[in-house]
């Protein structure tokens, strides 16, 4: 698993923060005392010194009434699994709750984009997955995610399932370029 907090917002965008806190007529530490950081906190985010977690771009969005993924920077080509979270300024954690998914299955699936392990067997995945075995070895097939895992995940991410499936299509694809590039490294 990646060293990233399960927390942050890459995408955070500084400058929308600045435009939108100014345009609320919102003093730094009027917003900050709105959602429990100091000026100095709210100073660093529009600097880019630092990023809110997911929970902190949740309450900045409430306050500055807009949707999360207007303070965020666009995705460049179609989002992964973890830019659908980020719009919905969702934690792994919230989502794994939100989705009935193991915390830590959806961890992997945000940094593979594949649903189990080389080393884990179509019947344990499906038993863990809560899933048919039959859906499993379709997916080992084709790479097309069952319908049952897309559809949970759609409707807490607010997307149509073909939009998680896309994810995680893009997810594969990004983690297989930075394997083969460490193995090129190597």
């Amino acid at each position: 698993m990646p060293g990233k907090p399960i927390d942050e917002c890459p995408r955070f965008s500084p400058d929308a923060l600045y435009a939108l806190r100014r345009k609320r007529k919102l003093s730094r530490e009027g917003l900050g005392n709105r959602i429990n950081q100091s000026r100095q906190t709210i100073r660093r985010w529009e600097t880019g010194e630092n990023s809110p977690t997911a929970r902190h771009l949740r309450a900045l969005s409430h306050v500055l009434r807009v949707l999360p993924a207007e303070l965020l920077y666009p995705t460049l080509g179609e989002p992964t699994l973890a830019d659908l979270r980020m719009d919905r300024a969702l934690t792994v954690a919230d989502l794994a709750v939100r989705s009935a998914t193991n915390l830590d299955r959806l961890l992997l699936w945000e940094h593979t984009g594949r649903l189990g392990t080389d080393d884990e067997r179509p019947l344990l995945l499906a038993t863990f997955l809560g899933i048919s075995r039959c859906s499993v070895e379709q997916y080992i097939l084709t790479g097309v995610v069952p319908e049952a895992i897309t559809y949970r995940l759609a409707r807490v991410l607010h997307v149509k399932p073909a939009a998680v499936q896309a994810a995680f299509d893009r997810t594969a694809a990004l983690h297989d370029t930075e394997a083969d590039e460490l193995r090129e490294a190597s």
